[in-house]
Order: C-alpha cells, then structure tokens, then sequence
C-alpha cells in the first residue's frame, strides 16, 4: 500500500514533480506509464511487462523517460505508428486520446493519475 511505503511515496512525488516540470516548458509527454518498483540497479525499470518508462535511479528516485512521442509548445504530438503502441498505452492512456484525440496536459495528468492507481493496488 502507498501510503505506508515511504520509497513508493517518494517516486510518485519524484513522478509529479517531472511532469510538472516538463509542462512549465510547455512539453506534453504523451505516453506515460508504468508502475513500482525498488532500486536493485544503476536504473531499473519502474513497472511490468517492461512497458514502463518511469525509472529509478541508483538514490531511489524515479525518472520520466521515452520522449518519443512527446511534443514541445503547439507542435502536433507525433502519431503512433504500430497498433502495439496503443496498445500497450491503453491502459494509461485518456478516453479521449483513445478516440483519436491529441495528447495535451490534461492527458498528461490522467496518465499519472492512472499510475497512482495502479501502485495503489499493488
């Protein structure tokens, strides 16, 4: 449970924390997901079945990574090009932008919100 795990607390912080900066420089990243994780390594992946690109550094910090479909200022955020991408997004990703709506802040912020749910149940 999160709220008794100190380390857990912390990453989502460390988690919240980059999102709102990468949106102060107006960066939409556009695919967050992942879950927990306990720093064994330099980096370890965050989440499951690899698809997280939330790490954890060496001092227990987590780490927003996997810019690629990010967009800067009122650039277009690139489109997905293979169905596995959805895919594997679906369950982080906004109603919306599974309709086909762009990503922006607010989806951004559901993602997150998608990932506090899912550290929550584990």
């Amino acid at each position: 449970m999160c709220s008794s795990n100190p380390y857990l607390r912390r990453q989502l912080s460390d988690v919240a924390s980059g999102l709102c900066y990468l949106h102060s420089r107006d960066v939409v990243h556009g695919d967050l997901r992942g879950v927990r994780g306990y720093p064994r390594s330099r980096f370890v992946a965050v989440l499951i079945f690899g698809q997280s690109n939330i790490l954890v550094d060496a001092d227990g910090h987590a780490r927003i990574t996997d810019f690629r479909l990010a967009a800067v200022g009122s650039e277009a955020a690139p489109e997905q090009t293979s169905s596995d991408q959805r895919v594997g997004s679906q369950q982080w990703s906004a109603p919306e932008v599974l309709e086909g709506d762009p990503t922006s802040k607010e989806t951004d912020i559901f993602s997150l919100a998608m990932v506090m749910i899912e550290v929550r149940r584990e």
